[in-house]
């Protein structure tokens, strides 16, 4: 309850007031005293800076005299010396966004739980703490927040500050002392990689063959601001990440030994201190490639010939199987291998692979000089050069045609 009041230099105005028109400091000289009779006498007077001996409250008298005409006044200056307030800080509080949206930075924050780190050990029955969104607000005590409002404050997004005023309630007078700090709370989102590629392909193509990638992968994290983020990738659920793949995308173009589809995550780490980390959903990256045809073989069979029903089979194999797509000539695609019903003469069979979509497949495969074997039923060699001919279609290259009369020349 000892503490110094400030003399002459900074009471002159209080004392003589505002209307320095009429009263200039200047004009004025301003002495203090312990007693009234000490103040009367002009002596002994107090220095300017002053230590009270009475704790708490303690008159000082006043002595001001007229430089011009010598006039003497007196008053009695109270000084009221009460504990101050201190608040601790700022506090802080920083943390990964862990409350409902993970990505949207708005926090869930118990302010209260910081008043005893900012009381640092003052009594909380005497020294009361509030929580205000301003400092404005806090300065007035106005706006201060409920206790549930305190208890579950919900942050702005990314960053806040919370003004925190801590008044001492046993001071008898007003305002009580008081002491104002922060809190201030950093929300750090969490990363959100969600794997894409360009056109949405799933696919690699890959030499049935050779076992050679003929069209790699690219995957994106799709993360904005890779430059705050580290990136690890992972195949198949592995718990070691693949080596070298610390981008914020990854290229797949290693072919699968077993052509099996395989899963691809991305774990995105930020480089702050908080290191806010998210795993990707898997990405499913399908191998498949343009389809070959068998060593051996020439990729289809032909049955039923000379018949009114021929049936051409197609015989393939690759990476893409079973999803092929088939069509005869520039028929319209089907799935099935098998074409009914197939007319006399040579046809060009098309194979698509749909492994992961038409749309960005594989290379098509073309099977070029398809033969069925037939003849025709009849013919009229009138030399009008319509049906003047016959021969058996389909074996043109492979077969003598031998005609007998009915004698058997």
């Amino acid at each position: 309850g000892l503490k110094t009041a400030t003399g002459i230099v900074d009471l002159a105005e209080a004392i003589l007031g505002t209307d320095t028109t009429n009263q200039q400091p200047a004009d004025y000289t301003i002495s203090y005293y312990l007693s009234q009779a000490d103040a009367t006498a002009g002596s002994p007077s107090l220095p300017n800076s002053y230590t009270n001996v009475t704790p708490n409250a303690q008159d000082i008298y006043i002595r001001v005299v007229n430089n011009a005409t010598g006039c003497v006044n007196t008053g009695i200056l109270p000084l009221a010396v009460e504990a101050y307030a201190q608040a601790t800080g700022p506090q802080q509080f920083n943390e990964c966004d862990n409350y409902t949206n993970p990505y949207d930075g708005v926090g869930l924050v118990d302010l209260t739980s910081y008043a005893p780190a900012i009381l640092n050990g003052q009594d909380a029955t005497i020294f009361l703490v509030s929580y205000y969104t301003s400092l404005a607000d806090a300065v007035a005590g106005a706006n201060a927040l409920t206790l549930a409002e305190a208890t579950a404050y919900v942050s702005d997004a990314d960053v806040d500050t919370v003004w925190v005023k801590v008044e001492n309630s046993s001071n008898l007078i007003t305002p009580v002392c008081y002491a104002i700090t922060t809190i201030d709370i950093t929300v750090e989102r969490y990363p959100n990689p969600v794997i894409t590629t360009a056109n949405d392909v799933t696919t690699i193509c890959v030499d049935f063959i050779t076992n050679q990638v003929v069209r790699p992968l690219t995957l994106n994290s799709d993360v904005a601001n890779p430059e705050n983020y580290t990136f690890e990738w992972f195949e198949d659920g592995a718990t070691t990440p693949i080596p070298g793949a610390t981008g914020p995308s990854y290229t797949v173009d290693t072919p699968s030994p077993t052509g099996a589809t395989r899963n691809y995550t991305v774990t995105v780490t930020s480089v702050s201190a908080l290191a806010c980390q998210t795993t990707s959903s898997a990405f499913p990256v399908v191998q498949s490639g343009q389809a070959v045809v068998p060593a051996g073989s020439e990729g289809y069979t032909v049955t039923g010939a000379f018949s009114d029903s021929q049936v051409i089979t197609v015989n393939i194999e690759g990476y893409g199987s079973p999803d092929y797509q088939y069509s005869l000539d520039d028929g319209p695609r089907q799935v099935s291998n098998v074409f009914e019903n197939v007319s006399m003469g040579t046809h060009v069979i098309h194979v698509w692979d749909s492994k992961g979509g038409v749309a960005y497949s594989c290379e098509e495969l073309i099977i070029n000089e398809v033969m069925i074997i037939d003849y025709p039923h009849y013919f009229t060699p009138n030399g009008d050069s319509i049906n003047d001919t016959w021969n058996v279609v389909g074996l043109d290259e492979f077969a003598k045609i031998f005609i007998f009369d009915r004698y058997g020349k």
